[in-house]
C-alpha cells in the first residue's frame, strides 16, 4: 500500500529521479484520480533558475526567463506533471466510501458535498478544493465540520491547534472507510451540531411538504421573525460586511441549458438588504422539477 505524501493540485510536478514520489504520482495516475505529462527542464548556471523546455523550441539553446542568459539546452533533467485532476473520480470514491459507513448520510450533487449523521449529530464532509458550501465555511470553529484535503500546503494558513482534528488528508481514507467514520465520529465528540446545515435540512423539510398556499403563510412568518431578531440581524450583516469582497459573502445559484451560463454569484448582503427593506412587494414562485434550475428559469424569476 503507497502512502501519499503529495499534494493533488495541477501543476504540481516531481523530479524523475525521486523515486518514492514518482510511484506516489504513478499510483494516483492508475487509479485515474488525475493524469500526468513529462517535460523537459534545464537550470540556468547564473541565477539557477528552471525553464521549461518547449516542442516550440527548435534551437540548441534558449533565453532564461530570469536573467535572460543563453543556456545550452545539452543537459536536460525531466519531471513528471499534474496536467489535470478527476474530481469526478475523487467526488465518486469518497461517496462510495461514506455509503459503506452504514450510518445514514446524504450527498448534495449542487454543492458536491456531503452529510452523515452520528452521535445524534448532522456532520457535513467536505472537499475544500471541490465542495460550494459557503454557508457551512462560515460557522465557528467550534461547530463540526470534516474538511478532506487535497492539497494541505493549500489550506493550511486555515489550520489551527483548535480545530485542527476537523480536517483529513484524502490518501488517509483513500484505502480505509473505517478511518473515515473513526474521523466523523472524533468530530462529533469534540464540536458542537453544525447550526448552519441543522437549520438547512430543517428548512428542506419543512419546504418540501408545504403546498403554494401555506407557503405564502410561511414567507411572511419568516420575515417577522427577522424582524423579532434585530441583534442576530445586525451581527449577520456585520459579518457579511466585513467579508464583502469574498466567495464567502456570495450566494452561488448552479444554472444551465445550452449557451447560457453554469452559474450565477449574488451579493448576498445586497441581495439580503434589498430583499427586507421596507416598501418592498413580494410575488412567490415556486418551481417543481426533477432537473437543474436554468437559465430560463432564473431570468423568468427575475422578471416576477
Amino acid at each position: 500500500m503507497i502512502v501519499l505524501s503529495i499534494p493533488i493540485r495541477k501543476g504540481y510536478a516531481v523530479k524523475s529521479h525521486d523515486q518514492e514520489k514518482v510511484s506516489e504520482i504513478k499510483f494516483l495516475e492508475l487509479n485515474k484520480f488525475i493524469t500526468t505529462s513529462n517535460r523537459k527542464l534545464v537550470t540556468c548556471n547564473r541565477c539557477s533558475s528552471i525553464n521549461l523546455i518547449t516542442s516550440n523550441n527548435i534551437e540548441n539553446y534558449l533565453i532564461c526567463k530570469k536573467c535572460r542568459k543563453k543556456i545550452s539546452i545539452h543537459k536536460t533533467e525531466t519531471d513528471i506533471q499534474i496536467s489535470s485532476v478527476n474530481y469526478k473520480k475523487i467526488i465518486n470514491h469518497l461517496n462510495n466510501l461514506i455509503e459503506s459507513l452504514e450510518v445514514p448520510s446524504n450527498f448534495d450533487k449542487y454543492r458536491n458535498c456531503w452529510t452523515v449523521e452520528i452521535n445524534s449529530k448532522i456532520i457535513p464532509v467536505l472537499i475544500p478544493d471541490i465542495s460550494s458550501s459557503n454557508s457551512i465555511l462560515t460557522q465557528t470553529e467550534k461547530e463540526g465540520t470534516l474538511y478532506v484535503m487535497l492539497d494541505r500546503e493549500k489550506i493550511s494558513p486555515n489550520i489551527n491547534s483548535i480545530n485542527k482534528s476537523q480536517f483529513i488528508e484524502f490518501y488517509e481514507i483513500l484505502h480505509s472507510s473505517d478511518q473515515l467514520k473513526e474521523k466523523i465520529k472524533e468530530v462529533s465528540e469534540k464540536f458542537l451540531q453544525n447550526t448552519s446545515i441543522k437549520i438547512e435540512c430543517k428548512l428542506d423539510k419543512l419546504l418540501f411538504n408545504l403546498d403554494p398556499y401555506q407557503f405564502e403563510e410561511f414567507c411572511t412568518v419568516f420575515l417577522n421573525s427577522i424582524k423579532e431578531k434585530q441583534d442576530k440581524l445586525v451581527s449577520f450583516y456585520r459579518y457579511l460586511s466585513n467579508k464583502k469582497s469574498t466567495l464567502i459573502n456570495s450566494k452561488i445559484i448552479p444554472l444551465g441549458g445550452p449557451s447560457n451560463p453554469d452559474f450565477y454569484i449574488i451579493d448576498l448582503l445586497d441581495y439580503l438588504e434589498s430583499a427586507i427593506q421596507p416598501g418592498q412587494f413580494g410575488e412567490i414562485k415556486r418551481y417543481i422539477k426533477t432537473t437543474r434550475f436554468t437559465f430560463e428559469d432564473f431570468s423568468k424569476a427575475v422578471m416576477h
